[in-house]
C-alpha cells in the first residue's frame, strides 16, 4: 500500500490492533506518535490529507487505581492470586476488549496465569462469550458488588467452585455472611 492510500479506516484498523495486541498503554504511545507523524506530513505537503485527523487515543481505567482498590477490598497484596484474578475478571471493563493478549499488557501479569484465570472465569460462567461479565453473588437483601468482586476473584483463582450449591456455607466460613 502506498503512503497516498493509507485512509482513515486503516489507521482506526492499526490503532484496533495495537489495542489488542500490545494492550492500551503501548497503543497510546504508538498511536500519538503516528497521529504526529500524519499531521506533519499533512503540513508539510507530503500527503493531501491527514487520515488520523480527529481520531482519539481510547481512554482506559489506569491498572494501578484498579489493583488499588482491589488489594484494599481483598485486603492482599498485588501479587495475590485473588487480585490478580480479580483483576484479570475486571480488565475488559477497563479496557473494552477481552482479547487476553491486551489484557496480560494491561494488567502485567504473565500469559499463562491470565489464560488459566480466563479459563475458569469462562467455565464457571463469570465470562459469557467475549463479551458479557454475569455476576450471580449479589442477594438484594444482603450483598453489595464489592462481596460479588471478591467471591468471583476466588472462582477466578481456583479456590471454589462457583457451581456449587452450597456457596453460602463457604460464605460463612470466610466470615462474609451472617
Amino acid at each position: 500500500m502506498t503512503l497516498a492510500a493509507v485512509g482513515q479506516e486503516h489507521v482506526d484498523q492499526f490503532h484496533r490492533q495495537l489495542w489488542e495486541e500490545a494492550g492500551p498503554n503501548m497503543a497510546a504511545t504508538r498511536f500519538s506518535v503516528i497521529r504526529r507523524l500524519f499531521r506533519h506530513m499533512h503540513e508539510q505537503g507530503g500527503l493531501s490529507f491527514n487520515p488520523a485527523e480527529g481520531m482519539r487515543v481510547k481512554r482506559h481505567v489506569p491498572v494501578r487505581k484498579i489493583k488499588q482498590a482491589l488489594c484494599e477490598l481483598l485486603a492482599a497484596d498485588e501479587d495475590d492470586e485473588g487480585v490478580q484474578a480479580a483483576l484479570v475478571m475486571l480488565a475488559p471493563v477497563c479496557i473494552a476488549t477481552f482479547s487476553l493478549k491486551a489484557i496480560r499488557a494491561y494488567t502485567q501479569i504473565p500469559f499463562s496465569t491470565v489464560e488459566k484465570i480466563a479459563a475458569r472465569l469462562y467455565d464457571q460462567g463469570i465470562w459469557v462469550r467475549e463479551n458479557t461479565i454475569r455476576c450471580e453473588w449479589l442477594d438484594e437483601n444482603r450483598e453489595t458488588p464489592d462481596f460479588a468482586i471478591m467471591m468471583d476473584a476466588f472462582v477466578g483463582a481456583g479456590h471454589f467452585d462457583r457451581k456449587m450449591k452450597t456457596w453460602p456455607i463457604v460464605c460463612r466460613r470466610i466470615g462474609t455472611s451472617g
